[in-house]
């Protein structure tokens, strides 16, 4: 768990220094936020392609649908680093049969998970649209298991008046401790809204 633990150090680090930026100079920095999301797990899309290839899982059809993915609900909190680069730290919970490596799991049971994120936006947030690349460190517990991963994703969000925002996004997470946590694939849509509200004047513009 020392990987994940410094990790979560170095995000902080990060967070603590680029707070400190001018705020003249990032005009479009996103202000504190809080968001709420409907989220999907899918356990096994990516145990067929880690069991054969991308384009084989892909011409077989096992690109699984929405009935064999896990839902669940999260909250975020997201602060603007500056003009390109936002802090996301999430809780999450959901209800899973989780793959415990190596072992046999039929019980469903509570999912809980924790992460820190760095997305890093094509555009700021002056535009209707800002796709991003996102890249964090993330906990989990799963009855008496407790694991690690590293969430990989894209996304992009859609900046409405007064400081809201719709988020589409979706990750794939790397597991770090093998031994109790499956890689998979995550999808999240949420809605969000600015704790301060928007500066007046500072609508979003088209990214056109």
């Amino acid at each position: 768990m020392r990987k994940p633990v410094l990790l979560i150090l170095a995000l902080g680090i990060l967070t603590a220094s680029y707070t400190q930026d001018n705020s003249v100079k990032n005009k479009y920095r996103k202000k504190p936020s809080l968001g709420f999301h409907f989220t999907l797990h899918d356990f096994a899309t990516a145990a067929a392609i880690k069991n054969t290839s991308i384009s084989k899982a892909l011409d077989n059809n096992q690109w699984h649908n929405l009935n064999t993915m896990s839902s669940g609900l999260a909250g975020s909190y997201l602060k603007g680093l500056n003009d390109f680069i936002d802090f996301n730290a999430r809780l999450g919970i959901s209800s899973v049969t989780y793959p415990i490596p190596n072992k046999t799991t039929n019980e469903n049971a509570m999912l809980l998970e924790s992460d820190a994120n760095l997305n890093f936006k094509l555009f700021s947030d002056q535009y209707w649209v800002s796709p991003y690349a996102s890249v964090g460190v993330g906990a989990s517990k799963w009855k008496g298991y407790y694991g690690a991963y590293l969430p990989l994703g894209l996304g992009f969000t859609i900046n409405l008046s007064e400081g809201g925002y719709l988020m589409f996004s979706s990750a794939y997470r790397v597991a770090v401790t093998s031994s109790t946590t499956a890689s998979h694939f995550f999808y999240s849509f949420g809605v969000g809204f600015s704790l301060g509200g928007k500066d007046k004047g500072e609508a979003p513009a088209s990214s056109n």
